[in-house]
């Protein structure tokens, strides 16, 4: 009986062993340059990860979420003394919300969001003291609605006119900028 165990137990292992590849595959991992900026004393802009060669900004907040963002309009003059970077996020988003005002009537507010950020970073190369100033541009546009729906379930919809709202705020960060290398 114990032969019968030894027996099966190497061939097992036979088997387990020739299930393994001769060679495996090599993941595109390389390392890509950033300017990240840090100590910032800032609960939403904990660290912020600026990609130099890609449309890239990740935000990271106290609570080590994560937010990525695509760039455009990426210039960078720094010079041998001091950062000097400038580049643009575009967002949108479009958010509803529906209040139920009796069993038969309903209101939705459906709101759409354009945002520009604008996004002006300078600071010293030899001390690494950084500020960054973000311009918010956000222009909101509402649409309410109210559907009145009879007891024989047709609905009666009543679109209101569109409000359009501009809100423009302004974001200053101070913290520590480096020029680090991190994977792709």
């Amino acid at each position: 009986m114990k032969n019968y165990f030894k027996i099966i137990c190497v061939v097992l292992l036979a088997v387990l062993y020739s299930c393994e590849p001769d060679e495996y595959a090599t993941p595109n991992i390389e390392l890509v340059p950033i300017y990240r900026l840090t100590d910032t004393e800032n609960d939403t802009y904990a660290i912020i990860d600026i990609y130099k060669e890609k449309s890239l900004l990740l935000i990271e907040n106290k609570d080590f979420a994560v937010t990525s963002f695509i760039t455009t309009e990426y210039v960078d003059t720094s010079t041998v003394d001091n950062y000097y970077i400038s580049f643009e996020v575009l967002t949108e988003s479009v958010d509803t919300v529906i209040n139920n005002i009796s069993s038969s009537v309903r209101e939705e507010i459906i709101t759409k969001t354009n945002t520009v950020e604008n996004y002006d970073l300078g600071g010293q190369l030899e001390t690494g003291l950084a500020d960054l100033n973000i311009e918010v541009n956000k222009e909101l546009s509402s649409v309410t609605t109210i559907v009145t729906i009879h007891e024989d379930g047709s609905e009666i919809v009543e679109v209101g006119d569109p409000v359009e709202e501009s809100i423009q705020e302004f974001v200053l960060i101070n913290g520590i900028l480096t020029e680090i290398e991190v994977y792709n």
